[in-house]
């Protein structure tokens, strides 16, 4: 029920990903060194609060140190309530068991992006795209990872109904024929091929 599939990383989408976690990679590193932060974080705040994608920080030990708004609507919680909460404790146990083999590969240094279905806390289901990008320091070694998810529950749903009729019209005993507004036909079922004498790839 709770599938996970691993997909092709979107080259614009990681280039987004990466200029946010430059900042996030700054602001952490000085809060680190006891700097002051008010104004950096403020213009982190800024850049995560505008990107269209829901944003968190987790480091070595799978700790939350920064989540955007809509990181913490995904998880029905205020992103500071989320602060210093393992990965796991944020998820639950059924999310943890999916989402956590994919895990060991980031902390490898290996990028990872994956489709999975994600129950929040009210128990809703929601569809999700979540790209894992790892922070690792310059001896290697893994630091932590920047996480960007998108939630797709409507594209999917989406792409379900039309799976939906497109079975409905090709099972039809009518024939069911689709033109576009110049006339250009798009749609040909099996019941217009046996009442027209013409395959769907000779009328289409």
């Amino acid at each position: 029920f709770f599938a996970e599939e691993t997909r092709p990383a979107d080259t614009l989408l990681l280039e987004n990903i990466t200029n946010v976690g430059a900042q996030l990679a700054r602001v952490i590193e000085r809060a680190r060194a006891h700097a002051a932060l008010a104004g950096n974080e403020h213009q982190m705040r800024l850049v995560t609060e505008n990107v269209p994608a829901m944003i968190a920080y987790y480091d070595a030990e799978l700790r939350c140190r920064f989540a955007n708004c809509a990181y913490g609507k995904l998880c029905e919680s205020d992103p500071q309530g989320l602060i210093g909460k393992t990965l796991r404790e944020i998820l639950g146990e059924d999310n943890w068991r999916v989402s956590s083999p994919s895990l060991e590969r980031v902390k490898k240094g290996e990028t990872v992006v994956l489709r999975r279905e994600q129950r929040t806390p009210s128990g809703e289901i929601r569809h999700i795209e979540a790209h894992r990008v790892p922070d690792m320091s310059p001896a290697g070694e893994f630091r932590g990872y920047y996480a960007m998810v998108l939630d797709i529950t409507e594209r999917v749903r989406a792409g379900a109904e039309r799976a939906r009729l497109a079975t409905l019209v090709e099972s039809s005993q009518d024939a069911i024929i689709g033109r576009t507004l110049d006339g250009t036909i798009f749609a040909w079922n099996a019941a217009a091929e046996r009442l027209y004498g013409y395959s769907a790839a000779e009328a289409i």
